[in-house]
């Protein structure tokens, strides 16, 4: 509908929304929307996971950043638990917070709530290609 009035109207969505039914709500209009990520997909780490992961699978992981992320924070969550040697949900969460890790999506970091410290990456949609805005 906001297309209807203005065609050319810059659209800013979430880093979870670029999925096949907003892009199919798009339609012929996929031009002039932003969406930002937490994953730059040039970064070193993603390539060699995106290569590994078709190798084994021979297929994509999957549209948007969700699938690299659960594979991220699953690992960290392992990673916490074995270096805690307990299952207390404190001790677990406080190995989590207190530490970064080296991640697929680049350094992962949290502050005291648990929310990521970590910088957004945006691009732009144009038609079928996605540009990355420096």
């Amino acid at each position: 509908h906001l297309r209807g009035i203005n065609p050319d109207v810059w659209i800013i969505t979430t880093p979870w929304s670029k999925d096949a039914v907003f892009l199919q709500a798009l339609g012929k209009n996929k031009t002039n929307v932003i969406i930002p990520t937490y994953i730059r997909t040039s970064n070193d780490h993603y390539q060699s996971y995106l290569k590994g992961f078709r190798e084994t699978y021979q297929s994509d992981p999957g549209k948007g950043v969700g699938p690299v992320l659960c594979y991220d924070l699953t690992r960290i969550l392992l990673k916490a638990i074995h270096n805690s040697r307990t299952n207390d949900i404190a001790t677990i969460k406080e190995s989590i917070l207190s530490n970064r890790y080296d991640a697929t999506t680049g350094t992962i970091e949290f502050n005291r709530y648990g929310d990521l410290i970590g910088k957004l990456h945006f691009y732009t949609i144009s038609g079928e290609k996605n540009e990355y805005l420096e």
